[in-house]
């Protein structure tokens, strides 16, 4: 059963629809542009999430909440790295979708032609 789109809905499907034609025009292997962006924004909220919660210290700790403000302190550090590393691997793939898309089986081969001598 198909429902007719509605008002609100026109301008995305207008934005999909040139969207996809902007995937036709250019040389962009899908798959991989697809989890480069999945691998940018699983970065990024990773990002935010680890971001927002930032262990901090208060006056007067004892040597041993020193020590366990700087395992945590550590942690943190180390989350927020590897999640920028799977951002900076996201956007890699999408930079490399561009001009990957594999040649269609119908499309001729080029032939080189000899010099007449």
């Amino acid at each position: 059963m198909q429902t007719i789109p509605s008002e609100t809905h026109l301008p995305v499907l207008f934005i999909y629809n040139e969207i996809i034609s902007l995937f036709r025009l250019v040389l962009v292997d899908k798959r991989i542009f697809g989890g480069g962006v999945a691998m940018l924004v699983v970065g990024m909220v990773l990002l935010l999430s680890i971001n927002s919660s930032v262990p901090v210290g208060k006056s007067e700790m004892t040597e041993d909440e020193i020590l366990d403000l700087a395992i945590k302190e550590q942690e943190n550090k180390d989350m927020n790295t590897l999640a920028s590393i799977i951002t900076g691997l996201g956007f890699l793939l999408v930079l490399i979708s561009f001009g990957t898309r594999r040649k269609s089986k119908e499309s001729p081969k080029k032939e080189e032609k000899k010099p007449e001598v």
